[in-house]
């Protein structure tokens, strides 16, 4: 009993300290909040794709910083490519990430609880932090930042009053975040964007509040986002990226759809100059042969198009795929869903309240909010329809489109507390998933180690007189907070394909090493070793030995981590 007591006289001093605390003490919780998230979580790319592009903005592979106008915007790659060439021994690429994140999440906290400042209320915005900020503050790709950065200018847009006079201060931070969701991945931005529009309309016609100083707010971010479109499409049509685009639009499009069997018609590849080592190699990212090329891979584009559409499925057969598909999606996504699942007792919640109320006010906003959680829905049905869907895209998609509803849910939260028991159970209940949801993805998360990569990269700076080339086994996740200096880089090193091949940052390489073009041919030589699997070693093997004669695979290096193989023409 006696402890009993200690915890309940504890929690009525802490109950008056907090009734005289405003938004700013709830910031310097957050921030020391977020300050734990990084040291008691491992900060870390979740993808291979930031690593792979930070190697090629800073130059650390190509020795020259660069801009990347392609997924990402020039004007945002412009801006960290030159501060690569200031300095390389600061991680510009990782610490701009961790600045953003950081940023965005203060800004919503802010946003957030600043109309509705108690502690009932900081806690529900806690458990959005669990279940969904630590993982993407710890766990960096480039489509959640963008997804927080755009979110964090939703809820600026959003939460603009009509009653006090317009801070420059909002339309600063609104047009920024704007400009970084969009400029990092643009589809980012326009989810954003639309949810803006909506928070404009909504706010008229819902809850009859036509906001001018919104209005200013949302063309403010409109306009930037299409300066950055025109001064994107400016820079790639006048410069070397256009080849690429178009290069590239095809080569994406065969990888992404359901490619044709060699075997199924050897006849077709055969008509372009493939091989089955070649339809082998290109579908596992290697692009170093000659017939790898635009007119090929739209010839192969054509014919995928033509007999898919020729096997047009029945309405019935897409209701079942559809079907599967949302099965797969609660199957691959378990903690995204636990987490709906506590969105959905906590929006529910919020629905009974409201019925209850009988408030026309309440009822107003119960609607306003059910119109985020809609687009959201409409989102994520779209990525299932198409099977597009990942964790990223689904983080990106919630918290851009559901976090300005339970803004508006949030008024309501004291009352319920108050008043409604039962609800009140099943609000609790339902930010305890969300906490368990958010805690668990995070346990289960990968973590990454980087010994591969160093022990290839200092093999290679050992060896700067010869070129490497590496396949898909040596693109896991490197380390995205890389920092070096010009006698450690190892720029003569590539991956054999990817997204980037043939781009203008890939004949910064090839500059680099004084090298006119390196295929497959090229590999033959003397100074040239390919680093990876042995499983691509057969089907090299093969593609030499159908070209040239006496062509043999020798191990020049070996540890439990990788190979280094040289292909070379033997003397009988």
């Amino acid at each position: 009993m006696h402890i009993l007591e200690i915890i309940k006289k504890g929690w009525n001093k802490f109950d008056a300290i907090t009734k005289k605390w405003t938004a700013s003490h709830y910031l310097v919780l957050t921030s020391i909040f977020i300050i734990l998230t990084y040291i008691v979580f491992k900060v870390q790319a979740e993808k291979n794709d930031d690593p792979g592009m930070m190697q090629y903005i800073s130059g650390f592979l190509t020795g020259k910083p660069d801009i990347l106008p392609y997924i990402m915007g020039m004007p945002y790659t412009y801006l960290i490519s030159r501060l690569y060439l200031l300095s390389t021994e600061i991680p510009w690429y990782g610490l701009a990430y961790v600045l953003i994140n950081t940023g965005a999440v203060l800004v919503i906290c802010h946003r957030f609880i600043r109309k509705n400042c108690t502690k009932e209320n900081y806690f529900c915005f806690l458990c959005i932090y669990i279940s969904f900020f630590v993982y993407q503050l710890t766990n960096v790709q480039f489509t959640m930042v963008a997804g927080l950065a755009g979110t964090a200018a939703v809820v600026i847009v959003y939460d603009i009053d009509e009653e006090k006079k317009i801070r420059i201060s909002d339309i600063v931070l609104a047009v920024i975040f704007s400009f970084l969701s969009y400029n990092i991945r643009y589809q980012c931005g326009l989810v954003a964007l639309g949810v803006m529009i909506y928070c404009v309309l909504g706010n008229g016609i819902l809850l009859k509040k036509w906001n001018k100083k919104q209005i200013i707010c949302l063309l403010s971010c409109i306009g930037i986002m299409v300066i950055s479109a025109l001064s994107n499409e400016i820079y790639v049509n006048n410069t070397d990226w256009k080849e690429y685009v178009d290069l590239n639009s095809e080569r994406s499009l065969y990888m992404d759809l359901a490619v044709i069997k060699y075997d199924e018609d050897e006849e077709l590849y055969n008509s372009i100059g493939w091989d089955e080592d070649i339809f082998y190699l290109t579908t596992h990212w290697c692009f170093m042969d000659d017939s790898a090329s635009r007119e090929n891979f739209a010839i192969l584009n054509l014919e995928n198009k033509k007999r898919m559409a020729d096997n047009v499925e029945s309405v019935g057969q897409r209701i079942w795929k559809f079907l599967s598909d949302i099965v797969e999606f609660t199957r691959t996504l378990k903690w995204q869903i636990a987490i709906l699942v506590g969105w959905l007792l906590w929006i529910l919640a919020d629905l009974l309240y409201s019925i209850h109320s009988k408030e026309p006010e309440n009822i107003r906003r119960l609607i306003y909010s059910i119109g985020f959680y809609g687009i959201a829905a409409a989102l994520i049905m779209y990525l299932i329809f198409f099977g597009r869907y990942n964790s990223r895209t689904v983080i990106m998609i919630l918290s851009s489109c559901m976090i300005p509803g339970f803004i508006l849910s949030s008024i309501n939260l004291k009352n319920i507390y108050k008043k409604q028991k039962m609800l009140s159970i099943m609000l609790s209940f339902g930010l305890i998933i969300l906490v368990a949801g958010g805690l668990c993805k995070q346990k289960w998360r990968t973590i990454y180690t980087y010994d591969t990569w160093d022990s290839v990269y200092d093999y290679v700076l050992k060896h700067k007189d010869c070129i490497y080339i590496g396949d898909g086994s040596m693109i896991l996740p490197a380390d995205l907070f890389k920092t070096f200096t010009a006698e450690e880089q190892p720029t003569n090193y590539s991956f054999w394909g990817g997204w980037l091949a043939d781009s203008p940052m890939a004949a910064n390489f090839l500059e680099t090493n004084e090298l006119q073009d390196l295929t497959l041919e090229d590999m033959l030589d003397d100074n040239k070793f390919f680093i990876g699997d042995a499983v691509y070693v057969d089907y090299l093997l093969s593609y030499y030995n159908k070209r040239y004669d006496n062509v043999e695979a020798e191990i020049y290096y070996e540890t439990d981590q990788f190979a280094v193989y040289g292909f070379r023409f033997c003397d009988n």
